[in-house]
């Protein structure tokens, strides 16, 4: 079984679930970005979201399928190398998973999806305390489609 990844860069757009007065409430960034660098050191929920097309999901055998057809998924995955927080993941309005502050790396199975566009959303709360620790936070290193064929 081989696999491949692509990196879902941005343009990732946010929301403010905690607005404060210093915040701007919604916006569009090029992730990864650290979150002290798009949001300061002032702690509170944003969610995070990026559209994305899903990939064709291979529903025969290999040995049913069409050769001359380019090879077509059987699981796709999100995963984030580097996410400090704690939060959700959801993949067209299903939650898929959560996170907590324990570790960086996550990894989650995306349902098939029937749409060719797909959104992912990632919810993060960053407190105080996490933005005191010279760690970073948020969605600070690349999130990819793993897809496996």
């Amino acid at each position: 079984m081989s696999s491949h990844r692509i990196a879902l860069k941005g343009p990732w757009d946010y929301l403010w679930t905690s607005l404060t007065k210093n915040q701007q409430f919604q916006g569009s960034a090029k992730m990864p970005v650290e979150y002290t660098c798009l949001h300061g050191n002032e702690a509170g929920e944003v969610q995070y979201s990026r559209s994305f097309h899903y990939p064709r999901i291979q529903i025969q055998s290999p040995a049913q399928q069409d050769s001359t057809k380019a090879p077509a998924a059987r699981f796709v995955f999100v995963e984030f190398s580097g996410m400090r927080g704690t939060g959700s993941v959801e993949f067209n309005s299903e939650r898929i998973g959560t996170f907590d502050e324990t570790r960086e790396q996550y990894s989650f199975l995306l349902p098939q999806s029937p749409n060719i566009f797909s959104k992912l959303r990632v919810l993060i709360s960053v407190n105080e305390e996490l933005l005191t620790q010279k760690l970073p936070a948020g969605l600070f290193s690349p999130v990819y489609l793993r897809i496996e064929e």
